[in-house]
């Protein structure tokens, strides 16, 4: 890849309590990618799933370790399911919670939706910027 240090790696789908449980002990992946970000080879860590559990297991996720992004599927689809509405909410707060009061998305509120533009289906549009740090470097260095 010709780089010396790696954005941001994502630890995904952490769905199943086993699977999350060998990720967040020690020795596991967290653990892993925390010495790693300690070395300068990543910057940043994050978790990413999708499925209708996933926004309550990274907040789960959050309570152990203020992971720098969270990626989870956010459609109007599921958001008509009160159950998913209601944790990707509780997800907004732990996320909030997490980075100190402060996140740089909209989670939660659903974006208007706009026609796509040859007039088919609707699209839903929504960003979410990612969160920095002041002074992180990181990417890629020039070759001696």
């Amino acid at each position: 890849m010709d780089v010396d240090c790696v954005d941001l790696i994502q630890l995904h789908n952490l769905v199943e309590a086993d699977e999350w449980d060998a990720a967040h002990s020690p020795g596991g992946a967290l653990e892993a990618l925390l010495a790693a970000r300690d070395e300068g080879l990543v910057r940043f860590i994050g978790v990413t799933g999708h499925g209708v559990r996933i926004p309550a297991m990274h907040l789960r996720s959050l309570e152990r370790f203020p992971y720098d992004s969270v990626l989870f599927p956010y459609n109007a689809a599921l958001l008509a399911d009160p159950r998913y509405a209601a944790d990707v909410e509780r997800l907004d707060r732990g996320v909030r919670r997490a980075w100190g009061g402060r996140a740089d998305h909209q989670v939660g509120r659903p974006p208007p939706l706009a026609r796509h533009p040859h007039g088919r289906a609707p699209l839903l549009v929504r960003t979410a910027p990612a969160r920095t740090r002041a002074g992180s470097g990181g990417g890629r260095r020039a070759r001696a």
